[in-house]
C-alpha cells in the first residue's frame, strides 16, 4: 500500500509496472488497486463509516466511528461524544434505509426522524428519553463544529456520504494486492480520517 500526498509517484509506479509489462513480466493488473481521494476525483471512493461486518455489533461500530473523529481531529468533548455514539447506533437501528455519518446532526436535531427508528438498545433509548428532546442549538452546535471537515468539505462528503463500502483492503492485503492512494490536495487531517477507516 502506497499513499501518494503529490500525486507524481503514483505515475511512477504505474509507468513502471506499464514498462515492466511491456518487457514481458505478467502483472497481475485485478490486484492494483488505484485509489483516487482527491477533491475532483469523478469517481470518489465509498467510505460509509457506519458500514458493519457481518456479525458485528452497532456498540462496536459505533466506537470505532466517535475513536476516529476523535484520533482525527481531536480534542475531549464528552457530551458531544455521547451524541455521536447514540446517534450512530439509532442510525445502525434503522432497519429501512441505509445511512452515513452525514446523517447523525439530522438524528439528533429532529427527533420526528428519531421516532421513525427502533431502537433496540435500551441504554440508547434511556439516552433518548433523558436528553433527547432537551437537546440545545449549542449542543448540535459542538457536533457540528466536530463534523465540519466531513461535512463542509465536498471531497469527504462525496467520500463518507455513500451508503456503500466500496473497498475490500483487508483481503487485498491478505492476498499481496498493490493498493496506490492518491491524497493530492486533501488536509492533512482529512488524510488521516480516511487513512483511520
Amino acid at each position: 500500500t502506497y499513499v501518494d500526498p503529490a500525486g507524481s509517484t503514483l505515475t511512477i509506479v504505474l509507468n513502471r509496472l506499464l514498462h515492466m509489462e511491456q518487457q514481458g513480466a505478467k502483472i497481475p493488473w485485478e490486484k492494483v488497486h488505484y485509489l483516487d481521494l482527491t477533491p475532483s476525483s469523478e469517481y470518489p471512493v465509498g467510505l460509509n463509516l457506519l458500514h458493519r461486518t457481518v456479525g458485528e455489533d452497532n456498540a462496536n461500530v459505533a466506537g470505532d466511528v466517535l475513536a476516529l473523529i476523535k484520533s482525527a481531529y481531536g480534542g475531549e468533548t464528552p457530551k458531544t461524544d455521547r451524541f455521536i455514539e447514540n446517534g450512530v447506533m439509532t442510525l445502525l437501528d434503522d432497519q429501512a434505509r441505509e445511512h452515513t455519518i452525514l446523517g447523525l446532526v439530522s438524528i439528533l436535531q429532529y427527533p420526528a426522524l428519531r421516532e421513525t427508528i427502533h431502537v433496540s438498545d435500551p441504554l440508547v433509548q434511556e439516552f433518548w428519553d433523558m436528553d433527547g428532546e432537551d437537546i440545545k442549538a449549542g449542543e448540535l452546535g459542538a457536533l457540528q463544529n466536530r463534523l465540519r471537515p466531513i461535512l463542509q468539505n465536498l471531497a469527504m462528503r462525496r467520500i463518507f456520504g455513500q451508503t456503500r463500502w466500496s473497498l475490500d483492503l483487508l483481503r487485498w492485503m491478505d492476498e499481496g494486492h498493490i493498493i496506490l492512494i492518491n491524497t493530492l490536495n486533501l488536509e492533512p487531517k482529512n488524510v488521516g480520517l480516511v487513512g483511520g477507516q
